[in-house]
């Protein structure tokens, strides 16, 4: 399984300036640029507990220049070095590179660069050092000079380092290429510039195989290509622009318009990158670019100038606002509109491009806002659009698009760069590449995406802290090279002047399925269609002999409307309640429906229904339901069995077991679908006049009379012949009309019904976390739950909203230390109160412990987003749940109609039915499934797990049959393991996953256990081979056997009859040492291979029944006296 991963903040440090850092493994100090007293500084901070981060040294750089512009940190065999890159006090000056000994901080070296060194970085091997020499003008425009690369060859000692070892790679060559270039697109618009004085290299990303580097030229819109051997410009590349009318390319164009307005518009956008790093996906090269932007203004602020060029910009701007710019009528016929400041007339675009005639034809806004990713052709594969004004939008709204994450600057720069991706960071996580990328605007922070698939990156996670304002440089650490083992992102953070580490941790993983082409389930009187839909509950059943997983689902009630006083509208009175069966084929991505098992009452013949139940009282109040209409306006009779079933679960005689929302009630069907039994809250018949078992079997506390109107039992588990269902949203208990008591609670019940006894045994109580929010944040529901083990639960507690800020919490819950409220034995209430109105603090009080949460995943955090109600939950194996939603059939609302007639409301967009399979890096679950039995033939037979037939590798018990078979369970990952595996004659190969039990039958087998844990091994008759891991046993049987043992040990080795071969010592010394319990002196052999020709008898230390090697001992001979051990009972090779 391939994880995705969570970042988590860990550890802040406040600094004096932070712009960029690298790190150093051989210290674990991270290097970070600053300024102290205006003068620059090297800042070293000590981060070997990454919790505490904490600045060690400042290296004052004033001797070399004016400013501190980059690091760049080679890791060295003995002490790294750390190049920095300072600019000349006057910045069209040549600047300087100096290396320090980043273990003593002593100066190593220094030579002479280009103009504004603006970054640095070693190529991957560290034998060349490349330099950004971004060459800006001057603040009065006077002196421009020429931009370059330089690289410095660092092959060799660094402290005789000098000028020599620099080499320039400049743009003189393209001079003459000045009107070529423009054509193609590249900006070359200064005063009087030429081609090497106008462009500004910004970033530098070395490729892959160390040939070439890609550039970035932010100002010129463009990458340069260098040739790093031949220190070359090979090529100039223009990246084009985006349009920002197409589809997903919208934008907030205005700070003006009162809000988030992300919309498409009559504009492009320059994508201008800043950051690049490059990448390799299936053996081709890729640059991700963050997509920046900036423009050219001289002098860049007021007052650097005497006057009268002392306003910013009055020498050179390229800047206007849309608003007053003259616009092509005929590009541009409803321009009037468009440069009303609340539309794009506040907009910042350049004046340099799209004015061919006096007036502007095209628009041109600086940056793309957002990250683009390239081939290494320079060809576009792939650009985010308008993902990261959605991501923000949504993730923090009150930070849209402001100025250092302060809400008073709300939306202040819409009209110029957005949120401002700045820097981007690879990083390789368990063979992952992933890719962040810093906003400096905004909220600020990281976000994270999978580039696995470089035309179609997936996002993992937006993370923001508090404390950092405007991030500008990014550091990945590579779990090898981290101080705590696990890989960390260090966000070096401009305005806040802060660096601060992310811990980045292994998170589930979601794939995710829609159902097409689903079934029509008929017109209503209207003539209006209605499919399939409706989902709300989801069990495992298995795998198929094709492979696909199984399941079974069912719809609600039926598609209906929204309830008033005429009624609640049913489009299909006639709606029949149904099981769905479905497989998902996990490669090719199908859902296929395989069978539907309608629902019949107890005779058999008469369908089931999803009316409303009973009528004995008023709307609101105990044991009543709502009434029905159809579209016609005409009354519905309620059905006393009607259903709106909300979860299932699977017995293992095939009966189906459901609960009801309405009542609620618990339902026993049939594998068939033929009601059983009916479970309802006592009470029920005599509110209605009718004698008790008209309706069902009243078992159920009367209490649960009392629900919430279509919030009765939601979810349903089974865990044994124990029962459990859990109630949607409070009780109304007290009970009143407007369901305040349920809507003001968070106590929420759940029920233990035994299905043996058919007898209610037990209640707990489950506290929701959070019901403070309104609308439809409000997270008051329950959606499913399934079994875990050991008394666990896996449930859903939900909001009614579709996007990332959405709460689809998955909360694994204890009831082992839960009080049993079934008792009042066990509690004391406070005086004129229920247990509904009771707070956390009285509940402890009262001697009530709800059951334990721990969440397990918000399912909307890790992309399960688009639909509103999630609604199934299902283990499929310990370490993966699926889950479902209830998309209500496509229905939003209903409209009643001044005829008595109802108009349904479809959504024009159709909701999506959508299975999510979460894979988590851990196991959830320990409930002990029944094993898949696995069959051969007579013959020889490859038994591969996740390939043969049932045989998924998991508690699988597996008969060989005779023949020379092989078996392979795979030993890796949490959804493997735990077999038995039964040969049969002949000569065998199994290879071994933890915990896997191995019989071996006659014949001389392989069993291979290198890579398990925990399993137990028997060889049988004939001459076996074992391969050991670690902490398990094996047992030779009958035959001269053989056993290797690895690095792991702690091994039980028994070689049963014959002439035996202990292989004792293979390479590295075992951890712990191996037991052998049944060494025959004079018969077996102790084998010790990979020491040496050197190692012999006399290199091992005998004591008791021990034989060390050492002081570590890597055998223990049960009732053996080692010391009666001689050079004949070794075999050294």
């Amino acid at each position: 399984m391939t994880t995705s991963i969570k970042l988590q903040n860990i550890g802040t440090v406040k600094l004096n300036g932070a712009e960029i850092s690298d790190f150093d493994p051989q210290t674990n100090r991270l290097f970070v640029t600053g300024t102290l007293n205006d003068q620059p500084i090297l800042q070293v901070v000590d981060i070997s507990n990454p919790i505490n981060l904490t600045l060690i040294n400042q290296v004052n750089l004033s001797s070399f220049g004016g400013g501190i512009q980059s690091i760049a940190v080679r890791k060295g065999t003995e002490n790294s070095i750390v190049a920095v890159a300072i600019s000349a006090n006057d910045i069209t000056n040549p600047g300087k590179v100096v290396f320090f000994d980043a273990n003593t901080f002593s100066q190593l070296a220094e030579v002479t660069v280009g103009a504004l060194p603006d970054m640095i970085t070693f190529n991957n091997d560290g034998t060349k050092l490349l330099v950004a020499n971004e060459g800006e003008p001057s603040e009065d425009y006077t002196i421009d000079p020429e931009s370059s690369i330089s690289i410095i060859d660092v092959s060799g000692e660094i402290s005789s380092l000098n000028n020599s070892h620099v080499t320039t790679a400049t743009f003189t060559a393209f001079n003459e290429q000045i009107e070529t270039l423009k054509t193609e697109g590249v900006r070359i618009f200064g005063l009087n510039a030429t081609v090497a004085q106008d462009l500004e290299p910004e970033y530098i990303a070395v490729s892959p195989d160390n040939q070439t580097a890609f550039i970035t030229l932010q100002e010129n819109n463009a990458v340069a290509v260098l040739d790093i051997a031949n220190a070359t410009i090979t090529d100039i590349l223009p990246l084009g622009f985006k349009d920002h009318s197409l589809p997903g390319n919208g934008l907030d164009a205005s700070d003006r318009d009162g809000g988030i307005n992300i919309r498409n518009w009559p504009i492009f956008g320059m994508y201008q990158p800043d950051g690049i790093k490059s990448f390799k996906i299936a053996g081709n090269t890729y640059y991700i670019t963050a997509n920046e932007g900036d423009a050219r203004i001289r002098p860049t602020g007021n007052n650097i100038l005497p006057a009268p060029n002392n306003r910013e910009g009055v020498l050179f701007n390229e800047e206007s606002r849309v608003g007053n710019l003259v616009l092509d009528p005929t590009a541009f016929p409803n321009a009037a509109e468009l440069q009303a400041n609340a539309n794009i007339g506040r907009l910042t675009v350049t004046n340099t491009l799209g004015d061919t005639d006096g007036d502007f034809d095209q628009l041109y806004a600086y940056g793309g806002r957002s990250f683009s990713i390239w081939d290494a052709q320079g060809n576009l594969v792939y650009d985010s659009g308008d993902d990261i004004a959605q991501i923000t939008s949504q993730l923090t709204p009150n930070l849209f698009n402001a100025n250092n994450r302060n809400p008073g600057e709300f939306d202040t720069r819409s009209d110029n760069k957005g949120a401002e991706p700045e820097s981007v960071e690879i990083g390789i996580i368990d063979g992952v590449t992933y890719g962040f990328i810093g906003l400096e605007r905004s909220a600020g922070g990281v976000l994270v995406y999978d580039l696995s698939n470089p035309e179609l990156p997936q996002f993992v996670q937006y993370i923001t802290t508090e404390t950092d304002i405007s991030p500008e440089g990014l550091k990945f650490i590579s779990a090898a090279d981290s101080p705590n083992g696990k890989p960390l992102l260090a966000v070096a953070n401009e305005v806040s002047e802060t660096v601060s580490l992310y811990e980045i941790n292994p998170s589930p993983r979601l794939s995710t399925y829609q159902f097409t082409n689903l079934p029509s389930l008929g017109d209503s009187a209207t003539g209006q269609e209605f499919l399939l839909g409706g989902f709300s509950g989801l069990y495992f059943t298995g795998i198929a002999a094709n492979g696909n997983l199984t399941f079974v689902t069912h719809p609600d009630r039926g598609p209906n409307g929204e309830n008033s006083d005429a009624g609640r509208p049913f489009p299909l009175p006639d709606f029949q309640p149904e099981i769905v069966k479905f497989e998902l084929n996990q490669n090719s991505g199908e859902l296929t429906i395989t069978e539907r098992v309608k629902l019949f009452k107890e005779d058999g013949t008469t369908p089931l229904t999803g009316l409303p139940n009973l009528q004995p009282g008023d709307q609101g109040t105990t044991y009543t339901d709502e009434f029905g209409i159809d579209v016609l306006g005409n009354a519905i009779a309620n059905d006393p069995l009607g259903a709106d079933l909300e979860g299932i679960v699977v017995a293992e005689n095939g009966d189906f077991w459901m609960v009801d929302e309405y009542r609620p009630a618990i339902y026993h069907f049939n594998m068939n679908g033929v009601l059983i039994d009916r479970f309802i809250p006592q009470g029920t018949a005599s509110a209605n006049g009718e004698s008790v078992g008209t309706f069902g079997t009243e078992v159920i506390p009367s209490i649960y009379a009392q629900r919430r109107g279509n919030r009765g039992f939601e979810a349903v588990a089974l865990a044994g012949n124990k029962l459990y269902a859990f109630i949607q949203s409070a009780i109304d208990n007290p009970d009143f009309a407007a369901d305040t008591t349920s809507r003001n609670s968070r106590n929420l019940r759940i029920l233990e019904f035994d299905v043996v006894t058919k007898q209610v045994t037990g209640e707990y109580l489950y506290l929701l976390d959070d019901i403070s929010a309104s609308g439809n944040a409000k997270t008051d529901k329950i959606g499913d739950a399934v079994y875990l083990g050991d008394g666990k639960f896996a449930v859903i507690e939900r909001d009614d909203r579709s996007n990332l800020t959405a709460n689809k919490l998955i909360y694994e819950i204890d009831l082992t230390a839960a009080t049993n409220i079934y008792n009042s034995d066990n509690f004391t209430l406070p005086a004129d109160k229920t247990i509904e109105q009771l707070t956390p603090e009285e509940l402890v009080t009262a001697g009530i412990t709800p059951v334990s949460k721990n969440l397990l995943v918000n399912a909307a955090e890790i992309g399960y987003t688009g639909v509103e109600k999630l609604e199934g939950l299902a283990l499929v194996a310990p370490n993966t749940l699926a889950i479902v939603n209830d998309n209500d059939f496509n229905v939003i609302g209903s409209t009643n109609n001044a005829d008595g007639s109802v108009t349904i409301n479809l959504s024009p967009t159709p909701i999506p039915l959508q299975l999510g399979i979460i894979e988590f890096p851990q196991q959830i679950a320990t409930v002990n499934e029944p094993p898949e039995l696995v069959f051969g033939t007579p013959n020889a037979d490859v038994l591969l797990a996740g390939v043969t037939v049932n045989f998924d590798g998991i508690k699988d018990t597996v008969f060989t049959g005779a023949g020379n078979d092989e078996v392979d369970v795979p030993t890796g990952g949490s959804r493997t393991g735990d077999n038995r595996v039964f040969t049969g004659s002949g000569e065998d190969m199994i290879d071994v996953g933890n915990g896997d039990k191995i019989f071996g039958g006659s014949g001389n087998d392989r069993i291979d256990a290198t890579d398990a844990m925990g399993y137990r091994l028997s060889g049988g008759v004939g001459n076996d081979t074992f391969s050991l891991g670690a902490n398990g046993r094996a047992l030779g049987g009958e035959g001269d056997d053989i056993f290797y043992v690895q690095e792991g040990g702690n091994n039980i080795i028994a070689g049963g009859m014959g002439a035996d071969q202990f292989w004792i010592l293979t390479g590295d010394l075992p951890t712990v040492a191996n037991t052998i319990v049944d060494f025959d002196l004079g018969t077996d052999v102790l084998y010790i291979g990979g020491q040496g020709n050197t190692f012999n008898f006399n290199s091992l230390t005998f004591s008791g029944n021990t034989i060390a090697v050492g002081d570590q001992i890597i055998a223990i001979l049960n009732d053996v006296n080692t010391s009666n051990l001689t050079a004949a009972d070794f075999r050294f090779v």
